[in-house]
């Protein structure tokens, strides 16, 4: 055996041994769920269906059809707000509970502004919907 045969073991001893050491340090850590992980399931799904939401509208825009030019604005301004909360849920973050106050109205201003659209589009009815969760997660933070 050379010397790169035992160099290459040992390194390969030490890798094991450090991810055995990681893996038994995460499963010995208990982690409860918190109302900060909440905020960040409803605000993943609110900028996912957003997303989705204001494609459709600008789709309408560029057809020249002025109807959901209110809806693409409320939702853009939801979707700033919820990547600014999601980020500070993440981070568990002391400006959580303050932010939170602030998203939550804006996806109330956003739900009124899905709902008349709510009863014929699929996606205004679904953004309605996540935008109510994420309101009433944001109410309980």
């Amino acid at each position: 055996m050379n010397r790169r045969d035992i160099i290459k073991k040992s390194i390969g001893g030490f890798s094991v041994a450090a991810l055995a050491g990681a893996s038994s340090f995460f499963e010995s850590t208990a982690y409860a769920a918190t109302s900060s992980d909440k905020i960040g399931e409803t605000t993943s799904k609110c900028i996912a269906v957003g997303l989705k939401c204001l494609a459709h509208c600008q789709k309408s825009l560029a057809q020249g059809s002025n109807a959901m030019a209110e809806c693409a604005a409320s939702v853009s301004d939801m979707l700033a707000a919820c990547e600014a909360l999601q980020h500070l849920a993440a981070s568990n973050s002391p400006h959580l509970k303050a932010m939170a106050k602030v998203c939550g109205d804006i996806c109330k201003s956003c739900m009124t502004k899905c709902e008349p659209h709510s009863k014929t589009m699929d996606i205004c009815k679904a953004c309605m919907n996540a935008c109510k969760e994420c309101a009433d997660a944001c109410a309980q933070a």
